[in-house]
């Protein structure tokens, strides 16, 4: 499951950048635990907001088969909980 969350990070782009939110580094730490992914970003991009990145990832990690909840904590000048699980 942690190969597949990585392999879908690296498909959210940052906008103005042409590299994925993975591949800038953005995520700092991924935790699986069954079919719930706990996620800390922190988007360092001035290019875009960083509210909408986050959305981006959720929505991205959601869409991966397997993976119920989504929980996604935004760290920068504050820390901003973004939960979500699929609905059944």
């Amino acid at each position: 499951m942690l190969l597949r969350v990585k392999e879908t990070l690296k498909t959210v782009n940052v906008p103005g950048s042409g590299r994925s939110v993975y591949d800038l580094k953005m995520v700092e730490e991924i935790r699986v635990v069954g079919d719930e992914v706990h996620l800390f970003f922190n988007p360092k991009s001035k290019l875009c907001s960083g509210l909408q990145l986050a959305f981006d990832v959720r929505k991205a990690l959601k869409s991966v088969e397997g993976i119920r909840r989504v929980e996604l904590h935004v760290r920068g000048d504050s820390v901003i909980g973004i939960n979500g699980s699929k609905s059944k």
